[in-house]
């Protein structure tokens, strides 16, 4: 079902409902808004913002944009059937920030997203002798009760190898949030260390020691 100045309407209709249809159109909605440095609150361009909510046949859509210069971004014609929106806004220096807005059901709606500086952590693998460890695979995990981590996954700091000299560096850490990081190599895993990170900051010296060998 189209109508003039509505969203596209999608609906299953089994014999089993009877002979009477109730289709419900919804204007679509527009969103702007503007992505700032929370620190400085100048605006930062370049930024992705992607917005993800419920189609009229309950899939789920999203659409993707990026800021202006002047931080500004904007969605034309999101058919919803959900006043929830989700949003994901990342960029590059800056940690990616998950959050939910309401969209107006007449007028276009505004958001106004700001993004921290990402933080940094870096340190030394070694092994049970205290030698360094090349090639292990140092992993963040933040705690379940960060925001939106489940759909931060694949952006935020996630998993780096260390060097010949054991060292490694994790950049894009969401900051001000508990992440644990743990090295594994050659399905040995080594302690793990918790930690967090304010905003534009680097977390140095953090030692992980992978587990000896055992027999059997």
């Amino acid at each position: 079902m189209t109508a003039r100045n509505f969203g596209t309407a999608y609906m299953r209709w089994p014999p089993s409902y009877g002979a009477s249809l109730r289709i419900l159109l919804r204007e679509p909605r527009s969103v702007s808004g503007t992505v700032v440095d929370m620190a400085t609150r100048y605006p930062i361009g370049g930024a992705t913002v992607t917005v993800m909510a419920v189609s009229v046949n309950r899939n789920i859509i999203s659409d993707t944009a990026t800021s202006k210069r002047d931080g500004e971004f904007r969605f034309q014609d999101l058919p919803t059937v959900s006043d929830q929106v989700a949003y994901i806004a990342y960029a590059p220096g800056f940690a990616p920030r998950f959050g939910l807005f309401t969209l107006n059901e007449k007028a276009p709606t505004n958001v106004r997203i700001g993004l921290l500086l990402d933080a940094l952590a870096s340190g030394t693998v070694v092994d049970a002798a205290g030698d360094p460890v090349d090639g292990a695979l140092v992993h963040a995990t933040y705690s379940n009760d960060t925001e939106g981590a489940g759909m931060l996954e694949g952006l935020i700091g996630g998993r780096v190898q260390t060097g010949a000299d054991g060292t490694f560096q994790l950049d894009g850490i969401v900051p001000d949030e508990t992440v644990t990081l743990q090295a594994e190599f050659e399905g040995r895993l080594s302690n793990a260390v918790t930690v967090t990170v304010a905003p534009g900051t680097i977390q140095t010296e953090i030692a992980l020691q992978i587990q000896a060998r055992t027999d059997g």
